[in-house]
């Protein structure tokens, strides 16, 4: 049985940071890196993210999406968990069904990564490798997107993708849309943002490219996006001694209209934070003061947000929830989280989970539309018993991630009074 949240990488970027920048006025840039768009009815100014890499997929707090692997078939099964309850169930609505294969209604003919992402208007868009008739020996990895409704019938069959999406979606609630980027041997990147057709009489499942650029090898797009284009941070790296050291040197926003503008400039030894998850927001952490400060996306003008103790280094893994930001740090090797309020008190998370026998700090995955976290227990092991081809019965140990929700506060006191969300095992 496989894990159904992957863990949360905690690598280290060796960031020392200082001050934010000020106020810039917008540049065109290269025409090489211009946007160029072949779908004039896609209104980027209007989306919204959908998912972020590797994300829980929800929409206003109420439902989780999930899936896991059909007890006596290949694929995958499509379950629901209640964030206001705990309690788990299969989307399926057939009468008797007993969820074990591909004659379940919430079953999926899928093998690897899938992304459920649910539509303001109730339908639900399916993207996932595929098994079957889709795949070719020899071919590139295909990938199917299908379209549901909340009771798990399928309103538009699985039709294959030109390419295997990754990374976060976004949508315009008329298509979804991805980013693809192939990279160069300079270092430089094509980054084309992919749109699916999602209306069945304009030919569901199409794919097109609403915008395109060539990014130059230090711009890396952060999968944030604001209502004039993708968020960005340009970069260089130096070395200290045989320690490579990657040093930002702007935050920047590429545009929809194929321009490039500077948000802030670094100074020195200076760096960005954009949360993974929650508001769109950046920030930018002085590592030798310990000051925090969060900047305004439209004029690049700072306030100050937090101070923490000095020496910390940024790590992967932040969410933001109004005027609290929570952040992981390594300090002497070892990574921690801190609930940073704006204006007040640093408070380090001190409770422990464990996976796969190793301790790390609790980790928020997610923000819920009520400002509630989605937050990691740890691992649940357990003994599984099956029969395999041979007719042999089969016992092993297996684990699975516990999910809690919670508000920022009782995050801030160690998520001791969440609720916990029922796994797959007890389901």
């Amino acid at each position: 049985m496989e894990k159904r949240i992957g863990s949360i990488l905690l690598a280290v970027c060796l960031l020392l940071l200082a001050s934010c920048g000020a106020k810039r006025e917008t540049v065109a840039v290269e025409p090489d890196i211009a946007a160029q768009s072949s779908v004039p009815e896609a209104d980027l100014t209007s989306l919204r993210q959908l998912s972020q890499e590797g994300a829980l997929w929800q929409l206003d707090g109420t439902t989780l999406y999930t899936t896991v692997a059909a007890p006596q078939s290949r694929g995958k099964l499509l379950q629901t968990v209640d964030l206001n309850t705990g309690k788990r169930q299969a989307l399926c609505s057939k009468p008797g069904c007993t969820h074990q294969d591909e004659s379940c209604g919430a079953w999926l003919d899928c093998e690897s990564e899938i992304a459920v992402l649910p539509m303001e208007d109730g339908r639900l868009v399916l993207v996932y490798g595929r098994y079957g008739p889709l795949e070719k020996q020899g071919a590139e990895l295909s990938a199917a997107v299908e379209l549901r409704d909340t009771s798990g019938a399928v309103l538009c069959p699985a039709t294959p993708l030109p390419h295997r999406p990754s990374g976060a979606f976004y949508t315009d609630e008329i298509a979804v849309y991805y980013l693809r980027e192939q990279w160069q041997e300079d270092g430089s990147a094509d980054v084309s943002l992919i749109r699916i057709e999602l209306d069945a009489a304009k030919g569901f499942g199409q794919a097109s490219t609403a915008a395109f650029w060539q990014l130059p090898v230090m711009l890396s797009l952060t999968e944030r996006c604001t209502e004039q284009g993708m968020l960005a941070i340009r970069w260089e790296h130096r070395m200290e001694g045989q320690t490579q050291v990657v040093q930002h040197r702007e935050l920047c926003l590429v545009q929809w209209d194929g321009t490039v503008r500077t948000v802030a400039e670094a100074k020195d030894e200076q760096a960005f934070l954009v949360p993974d998850t929650g508001a769109i927001a950046a920030f930018c952490f002085d590592s030798a003061t310990g000051t925090m400060a969060r900047l305004d996306l439209a004029t690049g003008e700072s306030e100050p947000f937090a101070r923490l103790p000095e020496g910390l280094q940024l790590t992967e893994g932040s969410a933001c929830v109004g005027n609290v930001l929570i952040c992981n740090f390594i300090q002497d090797g070892e990574a921690k989280p801190f609930y940073l309020e704006k204006g007040g008190e640093p408070v380090e998370i001190r409770r422990q989970t464990s996976h796969n026998g190793y301790l790390r700090p609790a980790m928020v995955l997610d923000v819920l539309e009520d400002g509630r976290l989605i937050v990691d227990l740890g691992d649940l092991e357990y003994e599984e018993s099956y029969t395999d081809q041979t007719g042999q019965w089969i016992t092993s140990r297996t684990s699975e991630t516990l999910l809690g929700v919670c508000t920022p506060e009782q995050y801030r006191e160690g998520a001791a009074d969440c609720l916990t969300l029922e796994t797959n095992h007890k389901f």
